[in-house]
């Protein structure tokens, strides 16, 4: 659930259940957006196989992007840096969409987006040190930093 506030010059502002940010229209294609996420970290009281992991703190991530819109095409860059600094590192994303328009009531829009982490933020997500290879027997693993996933993103409404 999000509420929004959109101002005559097509700026928004919105706050939802664990975020905040605006967006900001730059001309009639390309858009700004700005915005602070909370993001949980990891209990391993939550589960017995995250005995001996190193726990993870909640932090807040901003996430700073850019999209530009042209005719039913999108294109989509942003960073995702972790404000607190907090173990999360650096996330970037590149993305675009199509948005297919089947009746003025309805419309299938599909999404790619590519996501990449710095060092310290796929050690967090993936790595395994050598107190944890010790405790739960997976081989010590340290990536460094690359790709982190790719979505595809198909919607109907």
């Amino acid at each position: 659930m999000t509420a929004t506030y959109r101002t005559v010059h097509g700026h928004e502002y919105f706050i939802g259940l664990g975020e905040i940010g605006s967006r900001f229209a730059l001309g009639t294609d390309w858009t700004l957006s700005v915005k602070l996420e909370y993001e949980e970290g990891r209990n391993n009281a939550d589960d017995p196989v995250l005995d001996g992991f190193r726990c993870i703190e909640d932090t807040v991530e901003a996430q700073i992007g850019v999209v530009r819109e042209s005719g039913n095409c999108s294109l989509a860059a942003a960073l995702q840096p972790d404000v607190l600094q907090r173990g999360k590192g650096l996330v970037y994303f590149l993305g675009i969409g199509h948005e297919f328009r089947l009746s003025r009531q309805v419309r299938v829009l599909s999404t790619v987006d590519v996501s990449w982490g710095d060092s310290k933020h796929m050690d967090t997500e993936f790595g395994v040190d050598l107190n944890e290879s010790l405790v739960s027997g997976l081989p010590e693993y340290q990536p460094a930093s690359g790709l982190k996933s790719s979505t595809l993103g198909p919607a109907a409404s």
